[in-house]
């Protein structure tokens, strides 16, 4: 079985947890990047609160061990969160 996700497929099955992960970081990236990707861009800011914002969501450090603070989760089957956000911000 395959997981579809803004229209491509995903070529493995997504637990209800990567699926929660991958849905909240499209949100993140639809409602926090995307209004200001460009004009970041533009302006070659970098945006430090924005990203303490997905830091306190859990999504920096997403393959640290939670033991040291991060989400603990494995790299064989990424939820999509690098990937995802890039790919929302385009779309606007």
């Amino acid at each position: 079985m395959t997981d579809q996700a803004d229209g491509a497929f995903r070529q493995f099955d997504l637990t209800e947890e990567q699926r929660a992960i991958r849905d909240m970081a499209a949100d993140f990236a639809r409602e926090e990047l995307a209004p200001k990707a460009l004009e970041w861009d533009e302006k070659k800011h970098f945006p430090v609160d924005v990203l303490r914002k997905a830091a306190a969501l859990g999504m920096g450090g997403i393959y640290i061990s939670d033991e040291y603070g991060g989400s603990g989760l494995r790299p064989a089957a990424p939820p999509s969160p690098p990937t995802s956000p890039s790919t929302t911000w385009r779309r606007g």
